[in-house]
């Protein structure tokens, strides 16, 4: 099956919102995108699943990680593929450096 202009514009639509939720620790906005039953996964967490856990997960990174006054990030043009997209991100704080992060939906 052929995928669509139109399927690889929702994914970038997407992407482009994660990276600015992202941007605004807009924890709200973020889930929005998320499935009830999604899973998302770290090194340090491994698997967290559904909204309630992956909620809380974005919380603690914002509150504790990533707090958005003090965080630069760096987001890498968005890469697609049919209904699958990958957001290549980079941040630094002053007590962390990120190389390297990957979002995918």
């Amino acid at each position: 099956m052929k995928n669509s202009a139109a399927e690889e514009e929702i994914v970038r639509t997407i992407l482009e919102r994660h990276a600015e939720a992202f941007r605004k620790n807009d924890v709200k906005t973020i889930m929005a995108d998320y499935a009830e039953h999604a899973v998302m996964m770290t090194r340090e967490t491994g698997a967290v699943r559904g909204h309630d856990a992956i909620r809380q997960l974005y919380t603690m990174i914002f509150s504790d990680i990533f707090p958005a006054k003090s965080t630069e990030l760096t987001f890498e043009p968005v890469l697609i593929a049919g209904g699958v997209g990958l957001l290549h991100w980079s941040a630094s704080t002053p007590a962390l450096i990120a190389e390297n992060g990957f979002d995918s939906f």
